[in-house]
């Protein structure tokens, strides 16, 4: 289908510039590819390549349109039925989600807003999905699985007249209505004169009669994108699936190879020809864990087992290598959750490069749906009334009209992943809150937990310690040896008998008088 990707747009209008200026008429030779010297072999096309290289175009919308469903459905079709695949993805969705999913941050220059705007999105998110009451958490691990095998997640926002109102939908990539076809609908996604997505076409996947369209402002599409002008998310899988699909036949036949030769351990066999008569059976049966007698003149003779070759397990490391990297990147010992030919420097590296991996990830789900989903809610608690106006920022008025999201700051923190050596974690993580480089909430969220929730539990401990008549836990030590010093120096402690008082000696101030940081002392 030829289909004009830019439109009847002006130049200078689309990208800024002035407008292009008329052709002069001049005609300029270009030599054919043949009558060029020299050249790239690896653009040469001949008899033996041909076949390898027939399937390649130029153009990715005309070809996502065309196969883009079939594509998914084989992905997603792997990832409910190969237990490698299943396996890979429940792993990528545990170490994005983590223990208690992703904790909103919001950075104004008003505490006490900040407190209930993260109080409300708390709230909310706890019950947020439109049909099954799913939480955030559930919604950001099934987004993960979806980035695996469909590269793309669709969310609908319902938004009612009360803040509670407010759901996703979580529709998938399933929900593209794909028989709709236009000049300026690339997969079920409508586009303007300047290239810019208008609404979205979706279908009951169960009942593709029921068709609606659904405008870009109320929903949510996250797609993985490689190429230019791409409308339709890839699957990561996508480049690994004829791996995966040959990887998982050759397993089953390896295992029928197995059986075959497992069945037909032992065999019966005589030198005698008068044994031989034409109406011998060709099988016996043999019952298991039972002696067995053979005829004078037969001899069983065992067949030795020679599958899985010797090789199988190197062979499946190294396609399970090629099949990790499109589920998140994960190394092959996270993959295969087998660290038995790993020690702590291999362990560490390959952890080091995942969790970059799974940071990158949480970005993209930061800046393209949550942040998204965050200042939708603020504006609706702010239309009802439940929270006061966003406080002023000290931000230019032209920056604020140009760029109005820069008026609320948003973060985000995660689940830090599993320390390979959690005692070198453990005395890193102190160092960076002696040296005020890490905030403790910061460091309670990367151990998996609510600060909120531990800050609760060390205060009610305090006080049960208090009315026990224990001492209170202060926390670690520290390891700064003058602060550690002055922590043990008992208050109460007795001063040495050639030291004099200077707070009850003659001419010293009244026992009354309050001491203070500002008090003067003379000798």
């Amino acid at each position: 289908m030829d289909k004009n990707l830019f439109g009847p747009i002006d130049v200078g209008t689309w990208n800024g510039t002035v407008a292009a200026p008329q052709s002069t008429g001049l005609t300029i030779s270009r030599p054919s590819v043949g009558d060029v010297g020299r050249r790239w072999e690896a653009a040469d096309t001949d008899r033996l390549n041909e076949a390898h290289w027939q399937p390649v175009t130029l153009n990715m919308n005309d070809v996502l349109e065309t196969q883009i469903s079939e594509l998914q459905a084989r992905c997603r079709h792997e990832a409910a039925n190969n237990p490698v695949i299943d396996a890979g993805i429940e792993t990528q969705q545990t170490n994005v989600v983590g223990r208690v999913g992703p904790k909103l941050q919001v950075l104004t220059e008003n505490a006490r807003w900040n407190d209930e705007v993260e109080a409300i999105f708390h709230a909310w998110s706890e019950n947020c999905e439109y049909q099954d009451g799913l939480s955030l958490m559930d919604l950001v691990e099934s987004w993960t699985a979806q980035w695996a095998f469909n590269g793309e997640m669709l969310v609908q926002e319902i938004i009612g007249k009360r803040l509670n109102q407010y759901k996703l939908h979580d529709l998938g990539a399933e929900s593209f209505d794909m028989s709709v076809s236009s000049t300026m609908i690339y997969g079920g996604i409508e586009l303007n004169e300047a290239q810019q997505v208008i609404q979205y076409h979706v279908a009951d996947p169960d009942n593709p009669a029921n068709r609606q369209t659904l405008k870009k402002e109320f929903c949510l599409h996250m797609y993985h994108r490689r190429f230019a002008l791409q409308r339709r998310g890839i699957p990561t899988m996508a480049s690994t699936l004829p791996t995966i699909a040959d990887t998982r036949d050759y397993d089953d036949q390896v295992m029928d190879a197995a059986r075959a030769l497992a069945d037909a351990a032992i065999i019966m066999s005589t030198d005698d020809p008068e044994l031989i008569k034409p109406t011998l059976p060709t099988d016996t049966r043999r019952k298991r864990r039972m002696l067995q007698y053979a005829a004078p003149g037969w001899k069983p003779t065992a067949v030795p087992s020679t599958q899985p070759a010797a090789n199988y397990k190197d062979f499946r490391k190294e396609k399970h290598t090629d099949i990790a990297g499109s589920i998140g990147e994960q190394p092959h010992m996270i993959f295969r959750r087998d660290a038995s030919n790993h020690n702590m420097s291999s362990a560490r590296f390959d952890g080091s490069r995942y969790a970059l991996s799974i940071d990158r990830f949480h970005t993209k789900l930061q800046d393209r749906i949550l942040c998204l989903i965050a200042r939708r809610l603020i504006r609706i608690a702010q239309l009802t009334g439940i929270l006061g106006p966003t406080p002023r920022s000290k931000l230019s008025r032209r920056i604020l009209n140009e760029f109005p999201n820069a008026a609320i700051r948003l973060a985000w923190e995660w689940t830090k992943q599993p320390p390979i050596d959690p005692l070198k974690d453990a005395m890193a993580q102190r160092i960076r809150l002696e040296n005020g480089t890490l905030c403790l909430s910061d460091a309670i969220i990367e151990d998996g937990r609510r600060p909120e929730e531990v800050m609760k539990k060390r205060k009610q401990d305090n006080e049960n310690l208090k009315k026990a008549g224990l001492p209170e836990l202060k926390g670690a030590l520290p390891t700064d040896p003058a602060l550690l010093t002055g922590l043990l120096t008992q208050p109460d402690e007795a001063p040495p008998s050639n030291v004099v008082d200077e707070a009850t000696s003659p001419g010293s101030q009244s026992d009354t008088a309050p001491i203070t940081s500002d008090t003067e002392f003379t000798e």
